[in-house]
Formats: C-alpha cells, sequence, structure tokens
C-alpha cells in the first residue's frame, strides 16, 4: 500500500518564495546534529519497503554535500548524492531504494559535518511514497531458555566462597549472633546449590514454555515456577517466626505464603494460587523440607485448612537462619542497583561495612575461562585506577558492572539467562578515531560497521543487549580481538 509521509524537523516552518514563484516550501533554519528534515517510518519497522523520493533543496548560506539516507545498517544513500552543492540554487533530488527496515527507522537529508550551522534549508515539491513488500516474521520462541538453563544460570551467581569472619549489621542481631548467622548463611548457601541442581534435574516436570513469543518476557513470565518458589521461601524466611528451640519456623496462616515477589524485589498484591502454593510446597521437600501442620502425599491436599505450619530442615536446620537472614536482607536492605539479595545469597549486604568493587567484580568474573578472566582484569583495573566509576547493579537476575566517566557510561560487564556473558561498549566518537579503527582485526572492523541495535528486530538472532551498545562474548572468541577492544576503549574514553 503505497501513502505519503509528511516532513519532520527539529525547526520547521512552511513559507512562500513569489520572486522565485514557489509556493508553500519547507525552510528548516536549525537543523539536528545528524539530519536536516526526515521522514519516520516507524509504523514499517521489520518490513521489507520500497521508497521513492523526489525534491528541489536549496542551501543558502554555505554550500555542501546534499544526499538523502536511510539510517539503516550502512545507512545506504538514497538516489543521487551533490558534492558541494553551490549555495543559493536549487538542485533536483530524487531517488529509489528498497530493503528491510530495523528498528525504528527514517530517511532523511543528512546534516553531518556538512556546515549546517551556517546554512538555512529549503525544500520544495517534496514527494515520498512507501511500499510495503511484507513483513520477516521471526520465530522468537527458539531464543527462550528453558528451567535448566535457567537454575544453572542462578547457581552460577552464588558465591562459592564465604568468609568464615565478619561483622554482621545490628540489625540482623535480633535472629542470632553474629557466628550462628554466619553459619546460617553458608547453610542457606549449600541448600540453594542443591535446589538449583534440583530444579535443572526436574526440567521435564516444572518447565512450561511462555505462551507468549515475545523475547523480552519479564523473569517471573518466562520462569514462574522459580519466582514462585522463591516468593514462598521467602515468605517463610521473613513472616515465619522460630519456635522455643529455634529449629522450627511457624506460620499461622496459609495465606501467609501467598504474596508473590515481583521484578523489583518487593511483595506484590498478586496471590499464588493453592494448587500452585501445594506444587512448590512438594518440591521444597524434595529438597529437603519438612512441614507439620499438611499431609502432602493426599492426592488433592486442601491447604485452605491449615490451622498453622511448622517447617523444619532436618538434614541442617542452620538452613533456617541463613533463610531467615536473607530474606530479612531482601526485605529491608533492597535497593534499586540490587534487587535480588535473597536468591543470590549475597552475603555481602549483611556485612557492617561496605563491599568493594574489585572484591565484587572477581566475584562476577570467577565463572570465566582463566584468560578471560585475566582480559577483564586488565579492563577494570587500569580504567578504574585512571578515573572511571564502577557500579554495580543487580536487576534480577542480570548482573552489571559499568563503567562511567563522570555520568557518562562507557562500558559494562554483563550477564544475563539468554545472553550469557558480555562486555558492552557504548562509543560516542568513533568519527574521532576512524584511522584506528582502520587498523582492527577485520572481524571486529565488521561488527563496528554494522552498527548495534536490538538483535531480534535487525538479524533474528536471540537478545544480546545490543540496544545497549556493542556486545561481544566472554569467551575464547574474544581474546582474538581483546587487545584492539583496548585500545578501542582507550581511544573512545582517553583512560590510558
Amino acid at each position: 500500500m503505497n501513502k505519503k509521509f509528511p516532513l519532520h524537523a527539529g525547526s520547521i516552518e512552511t513559507v512562500d518564495l513569489p520572486e522565485e514563484n514557489r509556493i508553500g516550501v519547507s525552510k528548516i533554519v536549525k537543523p539536528k546534529i545528524w539530519y536536516v528534515a526526515q521522514i519516520k517510518l516507524n509504523a514499517f519497522k521489520g518490513h521489507k519497503v520500497r521508497i521513492k523520493f523526489s525534491a528541489e533543496v536549496k542551501r543558502v548560506g554555505a554550500e555542501g554535500d546534499l544526499y538523502w539516507q536511510v539510517n539503516n545498517d550502512g545507512y545506504p544513500v538514497v538516489g543521487n548524492a551533490i558534492k558541494n552543492a553551490a549555495p543559493d540554487i536549487w538542485h533536483s533530488m530524487s531517488g529509489e531504494w528498497t530493503g528491510e527496515l530495523t528498528n525504528n527507522k527514517a530517511l532523511y537529508l543528512s546534516a553531518y559535518e556538512n556546515n549546517t550551522k551556517i546554512t538555512t534549508y529549503y525544500i520544495h515539491n517534496f514527494n515520498f511514497e512507501i511500499e510495503s513488500l511484507g513483513k520477516r516474521e521471526i520465530d522468537l520462541s527458539r531464543f527462550h531458555k528453558n528451567l535448566k538453563h535457567a537454575a544453572e544460570y542462578l547457581k552460577s551467581l552464588l558465591p562459592e566462597e564465604i568468609p568464615e569472619d565478619y561483622e554482621i549489621k545490628p540489625m540482623f542481631k535480633r535472629i542470632a549472633s553474629d557466628e550462628i548467622i554466619r553459619g546460617g548463611v553458608v547453610a542457606y548457601r549449600d541448600f540453594l546449590f542443591l535446589l538449583f541442581d534440583r530444579m535443572a534435574a526436574d526440567n521435564d516436570l516444572y518447565h512450561k514454555p511462555p505462551k507468549s513469543s515475545d523475547s523480552h518476557l519479564s523473569f517471573s513470565a518466562a520462569f514462574p515456577f522459580i519466582n514462585i518458589v522463591k516468593s514462598i521461601l521467602f515468605n517463610i524466611g521473613y513472616d515465619g517466626e522460630f519456635n522455643a528451640s529455634g529449629d522450627a519456623l511457624l506460620i499461622g496462616d496459609w495465606q501467609m505464603l501467598s504474596p508473590i515477589i515481583n521484578s523489583e524485589g518487593h511483595r506484590s498484591n498478586t496471590k499464588i494460587s493453592s494448587v500452585k502454593i501445594i506444587e512448590a510446597l512438594r518440591f521444597l521437600e524434595d529438597c529437603g523440607f519438612y512441614y507439620e501442620g499438611i499431609i502432602l502425599d493426599m492426592p488433592k491436599p486442601d491447604i485452605k485448612k491449615i490451622e498453622s505450619l511448622e517447617i523444619t530442615y532436618p538434614d541442617n536446620p542452620a538452613v533456617l537462619t541463613g533463610l531467615k537472614t536473607m530474606a530479612t536482607a531482601q526485605k529491608e536492605l533492597n535497593i534499586k542497583n540490587n534487587t535480588e539479595v535473597f536468591l543470590r545469597c549475597d552475603y555481602k549486604v549483611i556485612k557492617n561495612e561496605e563491599p568493594d568493587a574489585d572484591s565484587i567484580m572477581n566475584e562476577f568474573i570467577r565463572q570465566l575461562p582463566a584468560e578471560v578472566q585475566e582480559f577483564a582484569g586488565k579492563l577494570h583495573r587500569p580504567n578504574t585506577g585512571a578515573g572511571l566509576t564502577c557500579r554495580p547493579k543487580f536487576s534480577f537476575p542480570d548482573a552489571q558492572h559499568i563503567y562511567f566517566n563522570k555520568n557518562k557510561e562507557v562500558f559494562s560487564f554483563f550477564s544475563s539467562i539468554g545472553s550469557g556473558y558480555r562486555i558492552i561498549i557504548k562509543p560516542k566518537n568513533i568519527q574521532k578515531y576512524s584511522d584506528v579503527i582502520k587498523k582492527f582485526s577485520p572481524q571486529l572492523q565488521e561488527r563496528i560497521s554494522k552498527g548495534h541495535g536490538c538483535e531480534v528486530q535487525r538479524f533474528g538472532e536471540p537478545c544480546q543487549k545490543g540496544c545497549h551498545g556493542y556486545g561481544f562474548p566472554l569467551d575464547a572468541s574474544i581474546l582474538d580481538i581483546a587487545k584492539d577492544i583496548e585500545i578501542w576503549i582507550d581511544n573512545e574514553f582517553g583512560c590510558k
């Protein structure tokens, strides 16, 4: 279907030029940095299209190039490009282009390094048509991970080493002494290792593929079983009260088990159904929990008949102390940059001292091959020493270490269930050192030339956080371009 689209610009007005017999001319006085005027093509994102345009364009103030581009891969020029177009003369321009529009795109008259600050533009007799030749359909279901993948990833986030002696924040002393809490946290971490192993082994029992093919599903939508188990564990830990001997947690009302934890790590108003609660309690029983007050091996236990529930962990009662400690930390120490301490057993938040970025980074990269760890360390230490600030961020289930130059993000180390461990670079000044990029390896040059953006929409590939910058996997493949990456960051941000 053909449809005509209007011109857009930062400052555009319609004027008449009677001395030139021209009526209804578009006048642009202060062009944007990269475009004089554009036609937005957002409605055709993901479509293969054929576009046609024609226009008469005049520059007033300075000569300069005139060319129209689509901000698609490679920024193709559409139609005739006029080099050093003379000012005060009307230039006829037209062209046609066929291709697939990735992400939100536009056809625009380029303003890049084109004397635009001292130029006023006039555009007349502008005609534009676009025809959809069909939309590419992507099977996004193949990008989704199953419960086994998720459990293995979450297990990788658990701390392998927890110090034997550290001071606990005073707020936790109402639970137990420092020594008992430290032992409880280690026991709880060990329980989580077992829990994630069990989830991975029971993938076929509990994994239900999401109904939506959305490639950016929330964690709770993609893995509802994990979120339900986490929520019930949290509810037991936070609301449960120790009995006199300290080896059981008591729940007075079954509905205390039902609030679900949202993506920000807080309790929501959404409730878990009684059927799902029973399913989760049975799973936790397989992981070592024991309940007094409900018989789970009945065909259909009636959870609403529970008057009280006594919950124990016979193999190691210290698990309950760790469970209550980390649930309390999740409830009372959850912050924007660390929304999940409970399921990661982030013992650092209960320490009576602020963790340093180096130790957090070392824990983050410990899963990587030794040579890749060395590469990450070479980027972390010199750049933080040169003035960049490293800010860890855990937005469950993603983990990031973001490096800032003042308030501008420079690069980051990133991990997620879908894309694994990656380094993401956010350059702003590539055009200033193009001669340096020409010396990079061919594979890195090709990657840079493609630009970055949503991999799903642009390339039909799984999400790799390309909308945040140029992403590269932190595996053996990074070693081939490691030196170029270091030089790239040095030139982009001056951190040498």
